[in-house]
């Protein structure tokens, strides 16, 4: 069922508003397993990332000569046992890749005994990586490394914005569609998590970009009889005059930053994820940009369950902010 009506929302105050982008000077750190999912995964980051496009590829492997050649379970995701050789090897076409797709890339392979997360993580703080960008849900080549797993554990412990590429389909007769020359997509619901994604996507973009900030609701004079299940509604119920002032709240943070930005502001027709792919489709958005696992100002709205829909149906790079916490990428409320 959809949510129940909210009282009016306030419009976000200015100490919730984004702080000064940053320049993006680190590197993008790209998680490498020697996948397909993987190698996608920085092709479509390199079409959007601006140059200079320094990488580093890193690698995280456990050692087969302590485990005997099998795979160690780390914590919630598993990294395969190879040896320093093979490590190294596929390490060199991870950077081959990255190299290919316009990257200046540089590697970094990782004999781990902890999660590959945490290694992912600990190189990117060590870079200042200004985004981590990782395949999604694709089974490795190599091994049994599922990157969905390693993204899911960055993106909820990690301060860092992480570039997730989905596994959804893409125009038939083609298997590497350009980047779309669209605005990007700015998922909007007036939380601190969304308003931080705004704030990193500038940094991330760089400067003359366009955007679309799509704020998804249910109308109230709508709201009664609909049903929500796995295909209903799940955006909140709110009056049209408080969207409205909502909306204007997800205007001033995307002007604040440098976006040149108009609004999509859509009363739910269906799920929140299916309107977010119609819209990116629609302009042809090149990124969709989104708070993830802050629960909503109004309350209701968790954009954690709103990026898996999307990662799953779509094929596009999809910007995920973290939860937040001390560190270079501090809460903007």
């Amino acid at each position: 069922m959809p949510s129940e009506p909210s009282d009016r929302p306030e419009a976000p105050n200015e100490a919730a508003a984004p702080a000064p982008a940053r320049n993006g000077a680190g590197v993008a750190l790209l998680a490498w397993d020697d996948s397909d999912s993987a190698a996608w995964a920085i092709r479509r980051a390199a079409s959007i990332l601006p140059d200079p496009r320094r990488a580093l590829v890193v690698f995280v492997h456990a050692s087969s000569e302590i485990s005997g050649g099998l795979l160690t379970a780390t914590g919630t995701a598993r990294t395969p046992a190879i040896s320093s050789e093979a490590a190294d090897e596929v390490l060199e076409r991870g950077i081959q890749v990255a190299r290919d797709a316009g990257f200046d890339a540089k590697g970094l392979r990782i004999p781990s005994k902890g999660t590959a997360a945490e290694a992912i993580t600990q190189a990117a703080d060590a870079e200042d990586a200004k985004v981590i960008v990782l395949g999604q849900q694709q089974r490795s080549a190599i091994g049994r490394l599922v990157l969905g797993s390693v993204a899911r554990d960055v993106i909820d412990n990690h301060d860092r914005p992480a570039v997730v590429v989905g596994t959804g389909t893409w125009p038939s007769g083609t298997t590497a569609p350009d980047a779309g020359t669209g605005p990007v997509i700015l998922c909007w619901d007036g939380s601190p998590g969304a308003a931080r994604a705004i704030q990193d996507a500038r940094a991330i973009l760089g400067e003359d970009r366009r955007a679309i900030v799509l704020f998804v609701h249910v109308p109230v004079e709508e709201a009664k009889g609909i049903l929500g299940g796995l295909s209903g509604p799940d955006a909140p119920i709110m009056g049209s005059a408080d969207a409205e002032v909502l909306m204007e709240a997800g205007m001033r943070a995307a002007r604040a930053v440098g976006f040149d930005a108009g609004e999509a502001l859509i009363p739910a027709t269906a799920r929140t994820a299916e309107i977010i792919r119609q819209v990116a489709d629609e302009h042809d958005a090149p990124l969709i940009a989104m708070g993830q696992r802050q629960r909503s100002a109004l309350g209701t709205l968790l954009l954690g369950s709103v990026a898996r829909e999307v990662l799953t149906a779509d094929h596009r790079p999809v910007l995920l902010t973290g939860p937040g916490g001390s560190g270079p990428y501090p809460s903007s409320g």
